[in-house]
């Protein structure tokens, strides 16, 4: 769980048979930090199926499957290879079986869990994604592809609204200030709701969870 998680606990397993046999565990895998990973924009290092990121995804680890999401969303053909080629529970090295790994489960979680910096650059693979798996006229009649864009640009807006505010103020901070506040205003969600609670909900109803 440090900072250089991955990196620790492939160290930790290389100095026994016990510990490495503790650290292939569900349990630690799911706990793993990829917080230095999750900044990177090249993740072709990764490319292999028993590899620390994916056998982490597999076991349900939400840092992991951000990160994979990520990748399939920005055309990783690799990523998108291992998932349509392996969709079964993969082998790790003891023989054990450690879940799959499907694409909407792995969008989904990029969804929930990106940071807001990243989710303002996926308006676009977001929406290739949809007319991709449902089709432009089902995405758009479930109101996703709408959806989508708000969640995008309130990010954008609340993004700069944060950034104006901790300039120094001055008459053009301020009108740019508020500009942006009442554009994010039109913006909001309803109360209770996010815009990812909305894309989120869209999203289960046109890919329902599959059974384990």
């Amino acid at each position: 769980m440090s900072f250089d998680g991955p990196r620790d606990l492939a160290r930790v397993s290389a100095t026994c048979k016990t510990l490495m046999k503790v650290a292939r565990q569900s349990d630690v895998l799911r706990a793993v930090n990829f917080e230095r990973l999750t900044f990177r924009s090249d993740h072709t290092m990764h490319h292999h199926r028993n590899d620390l990121l994916c056998r982490c995804a597999r076991a349900g680890n939400l840092a992991a499957e951000t990160i994979l999401g990520k990748a399939l969303l920005m055309r990783d053909t690799w990523f998108w290879n291992m998932v349509f080629d392996n969709d079964q529970p993969a082998l790790i090295e003891n023989g054990a079986s450690n879940g799959v790994l499907r694409h909407q489960q792995l969008v989904r979680s990029y969804i929930r869990h990106a940071s807001s910096e990243d989710i303002i650059k996926m308006n676009l693979p977001l929406l290739s994604y949809m007319n991709t798996f449902v089709g432009y006229d089902t995405a758009r009649s479930f109101g996703m592809l709408y959806a989508i864009t708000r969640m995008c640009s309130y990010e954008v807006i609340r993004l700069r609204v944060s950034s104006v505010s901790c300039t120094p103020v001055n008459a053009q901070n301020y009108a740019s200030f508020r500009a942006l506040n009442d554009l994010l205003a039109q913006l909001t969600p309803p109360p209770g709701l996010t815009h990812r609670d909305i894309v989120l909900a869209i999203f289960d109803r046109l890919f329902p969870p599959t059974p384990v």
